[in-house]
């Protein structure tokens, strides 16, 4: 194994020489085990030494941590790996050459992300080619290490949950199920060391503690799919087993399992449980209010980074919508495939609105509106290149099942404790990507895939290939550091934004005048420090779609010029992703006429139906466009979804007030002036001079509802010339908003005006304007009475 050694019954000369050999040969082994294990440690490293606390995009960094952290298990493997896997071996090559054939020579529209996949890719089949490199004492090393490593994801979580139990339990790696996936393989180890009779004291307590762990961990989160796989793992294997130990620990898997799933669910059935760490990232990422932008809720900049939806959020459901509309999307892109790492860019015109609803939980989370993958490690790598590399990659994961079975089957105790792992991996894999968009758990599955395919059974036999793939997935790395290396520098200034971004939301100074102008001095620091972090960002990856749309969202839109030069910011990211609905909603903000942005914003809500920004906005462009039925079909929209909020109710009651519209108006407003309803005109006309300087359009909407009311308690005691001079200084406050003044207070003014005896006045007032039932209904019953009497009626 490893190196080439001398048998010493064979070469009775050199036995001295062969003895050294073999442990060289041990020693090598259980180094390039130990490197194998290195990429998973720096990334699960706890505070407060973490490489990717506070990471926006742990995903992208630890790809490149993992790269580089794999140059000392490279380097072992030139040096002692020979052995490998060829029939697995093969299908891995092929899906490899046609996804970086498909990257490289076509035209992906997110280059950073086809990049990334793979170089994904190249640590895949390189890590699968050291685990079938690993002899007896490499595999029994590394297989030990796992349970340590799942100990590592799961206990630190734990305690630091304790703390701050919904990111405590996303761990290091910024998202529960991401972190399940890395301690899923050592937590099943765990719990067939812990059923050997013969394996010592500190393994078998090591490997109960593990399995605990992951089972708390998974069942607070919750991570629903956790539990399914170590039960499925249970029952699968169960048929296979052939002891009775075996069996018994297959069952109580299963049962373990269940138990798990049934507590996570009622976790998740309570409403304050939601564990999804992608609260840390909308902390760090929700737009701020630059000195530039003051409305900055028109234009949300948040982007998906962390689309898995938990359990509270229907995340089966959730799943099956996707894979539903995956399969159109995939018929649309026959024979190529839509491109590795291009699901993101590709999906959003296939999503079902109510999959859109329920994965950000109606609309309630902004930084979640993307699915970032299928979901399904099969499904994603069918996806990315369809024929022949998808094949490849499914008949690769058949192969890796077939052999876990097969090892299942075995008496050999490290073989059915590796295949167990691999078993329930590929399991947790059929709803989620632990493999192609997880480089953490990628880096621990795949050896031992590695190990188990060397194996000689029924579907690999022993093979002694030459070192020409290793030189070349060398090479390749070797090629990819440089790349590795700006993913970790991308990474580490986005960190460092998020958590000045996160220090100065969480800053709760005194209210008085002292500490606003200390926030406002902090938030002016941050946003200078801001912009040199972006830069830093984009200097090591310039086709970052989030480095992109934070330095957008900085860009000022008071003048022309200016707006011109943040919509070329945000269609930077529309080049890379073309269905981006935050970037959309950005882009219609800084277009010149109001067709354009009502196209933009149409688009955007062509993509998410649902989304309460672009209907919002669509909402307000529509009532300034004097469409005001379309307006109020929005602000319906929103109310029935219980997205309305409160700034643009109480803009839009104002406004339906002095368009003449006072019941929905005052409708609007009565969440917000609970007391509204209930106000004398003498309340409401103080009110709107105390508001004259400092809110004209609330000034005026009162003034409007007191001399209207006015004008009606005239009416009602019969004084004409009262309730016309009330009803005139209305009309003259509506003018303003409506050309000529407002329909229902013209008719009030009829009326007063016929009691008045000036019926020429009043058929005056009458020109022009259409009784309609509907408007009939909002006038007093005095009007109604004196314009019946007139011959004026619906």
């Amino acid at each position: 194994m490893g190196v080439r050694s001398i048998d010493p019954r064979t070469w009775p000369r050199f036995a001295d020489l062969g003895a050294a050999a073999e442990v060289e040969s041990v020693l090598w082994d259980r180094l390039l085990a130990l490197f194998l294990l290195l990429p998973a440690t720096l990334c699960l490293w706890p505070r407060p030494l973490a490489f990717l606390a506070d990471d926006p995009e742990p995903a992208l960094t630890a790809t490149g941590l993992c790269a580089l952290a794999m140059l000392p298990a490279t380097f072992a493997l030139l040096l002692c790996g020979r052995r490998l896997a060829i029939h697995g071996s093969l299908m891995l090559w092929i899906f490899l050459i046609h996804t970086g054939a498909t990257a490289f020579l076509g035209a992906p529209q997110d280059p950073l992300e086809a990049k990334v996949s793979v170089l994904r890719l190249i640590l895949i089949t390189l890590t699968f080619q050291c685990g079938a490199s690993l002899g007896r004492a490499g595999r029994a090393l590394f297989l030990r290490a796992l349970v340590l490593i799942s100990l590592l994801a799961s206990a630190p979580a734990l305690i630091a949950a304790g703390f701050d139990r919904e990111l405590g339990l996303a761990g290091p790696l910024g998202n529960t199920g991401t972190l399940s996936q890395v301690a899923l393989p050592g937590a099943l180890i765990g719990a067939r060391f812990a059923s050997l009779p013969k394996m010592s004291f500190i393994w078998r307590a090591a490997g109960v503690l593990a399995m605990l762990a992951f089972m708390i961990h998974s069942a607070l989160a919750p991570v629903l799919t956790a539990a399914v796989a170590v039960a499925g793992a249970g029952l699968v294997s169960l048929p296979f087993a052939r002891e009775k130990s075996q069996r018994l620990l297959c069952a109580l898997l299963a049962a373990i399992g269940a138990a798990s799933f049934l507590g996570a669910m009622q976790i998740a059935s309570e409403p304050e449980a939601s564990l999804d760490a992608t609260r840390a990232f909308e902390a760090g990422t929700s737009e701020l209010e630059s000195p530039h932008n003051s409305q900055v809720a028109q234009g949300a900049s948040q982007l998906s980074l962390a689309a898995t939806p938990n359990a509270a959020s229907g995340g089966f459901e959730v799943r099956l919508r996707v894979w539903k509309n995956t399969w159109p999307m995939l018929l649309d892109n026959i024979p190529f495939g839509i491109g590795p790492g291009q699901f993101r860019t590709s999906f959003p015109p296939y999503r079902d609105p109510l999959e859109i609803e329920i994965s950000s939980v109606q609309h309630s989370r902004a930084g979640i509106a993307e699915v970032e993958h299928a979901h399904n490690d099969a499904l994603e790598g069918l996806l990315w290149c369809a024929f022949p590399g998808g094949l490849a990659w499914i008949a690769f994961l058949l192969m890796a099942a077939a052999g876990a079975l097969a090892c299942i089957r075995a008496q050999t105790q490290g073989r059915t404790a590796a295949g167990l792992a691999v078993l329930g991996v590929l399991i947790s894999g059929l709803a989620h990507a632990p493999m192609l968009a997880n480089p953490v758990a990628a880096s621990l599955v795949l050896p031992l895939i590695g190990a188990l395919l060397g194996e000689p059974h029924k579907l690999a036999t022993r093979q002694r290939a030459g070192r020409g793939t290793a030189w070349v997935l060398a090479v390749a790395l070797g090629i990819s550091t440089p790349f590795a290396a700006k993913l970790i520098d991308h990474g580490r200034a986005l960190a460092q934004r998020q958590k000045l971004a996160q220090e100065l939301l969480a800053d709760e100074g005194p209210e008085d005048a002292i500490g606003r102008q200390a926030r406002q001095a902090k938030q002016l620091e941050f946003w200078s420090e801001e912009g040199r972090l972006l830069r830093r960002a984009l200097s090591a990856l310039p086709d970052s779609v989030l480095a992109l749309a934070l330095d957008a969202a900085r860009g000022p839109r008071d003048t022309l010029g200016q707006r011109r030069q943040t919509r070329a910011r945000w269609e930077s990211v529309i080049e890379r992703r073309p269905h981006q609905v935050s970037a959309l909603i950005n882009i219609g903000l800084c277009l010149e006429t109001d067709a354009e942005r009502r196209a933009t914003w149409e688009r955007a809500l062509a993509l998410d139906p649902g989304h309460p920004t672009a209907q919002a906005n669509l909402a307000r462009l529509a009532f300034e466009s004097g469409r005001g039925n379309d307006a109020r079909a929005y602000i319906e929209m929103l109310r029935a979804k219980g997205k309305l909020a409160p700034n643009l109710a109480r803009e839009f009651g104002l406004r339906e007030v002095l368009q003449g519209n006072t019941r929905y108006g005052m409708e609007l407003l009565a969440p917000l002036y609970p007391d509204l309803g209930a106000s004398s005109p003498e309340t409401l006309f103080a009110r709107s001079l105390e508001l004259k300087d400092s809110d004209s359009l609330a000034a005026s909407a009162f003034e409007f509802l007191a001399q209207r009311m006015w004008g009606i308690q005239h009416l009602n005691a019969g004084s004409g010339p009262f309730a016309v001079r009330s009803f005139r200084q209305a009309l003259r406050i509506t003018r303003a908003h409506v050309e000529g003044g407002d329909a229902p207070t013209k008719l009030e003014l009829a009326a007063a005006l016929f009691v008045a005896e000036r019926a020429e006045e009043a058929e005056e007032e009458l020109l022009g304007v259409t009784i309609t039932p509907e408007l009939w209904r909002v006038l007093s019953s005095a009007a109604q009475a004196q314009l019946q009497s007139q011959g004026f009626a619906p």
